[in-house]
């Protein structure tokens, strides 16, 4: 198991918090396989992106901006450890495509879970999926 993970703050997220014991040890088994690291700075999803996880910040932050017409950018948003996840509201979505650019704030690890996983929990918990 990864031992970079926070698991204590990431079981904050309204996702997985509800988890069963079954599940939150596969939770930590598949997170254990899929955390990426990125560094401050770097490009996590770029608009335009195909979304096809659910990300849950493990440590670190990172800021969604947006460019207009006439090359400003703009921070919208911002997402922390402790509970704060990305792509969950685009995954089932008709259009899941990322609008925004997502980027590392600060170093920062995030743990992917797959659609057909999340799937999966959706359909054995209603507590899963109450909410995405």
């Amino acid at each position: 198991m990864d031992s970079s993970i926070d698991f204590y703050h990431l079981r904050k997220a309204p996702m997985i918090k509800d988890l069963l014991i079954e599940q939150w040890e596969e939770f930590k088994e598949i997170a254990s396989r899929s955390s990426r690291s990125y560094a401050k700075g770097q490009i996590i999803y770029i608009e335009g992106d195909v979304c096809e996880s659910a990300d849950f910040i493990a440590t670190g932050s990172l800021h969604v901006k947006r460019h207009d017409i006439e090359g400003r950018t703009f921070m919208i948003e911002r997402f922390k450890m402790g509970g704060d996840m990305i792509g969950a509201n685009l995954l089932f979505s008709s259009n899941a495509i990322y609008p925004m650019t997502i980027i590392a704030e600060t170093d920062c690890t995030i743990v992917s879970i797959e659609k057909q996983q999340v799937l999966e929990w959706c359909q054995a918990s209603s507590d899963f999926w109450s909410p995405i």
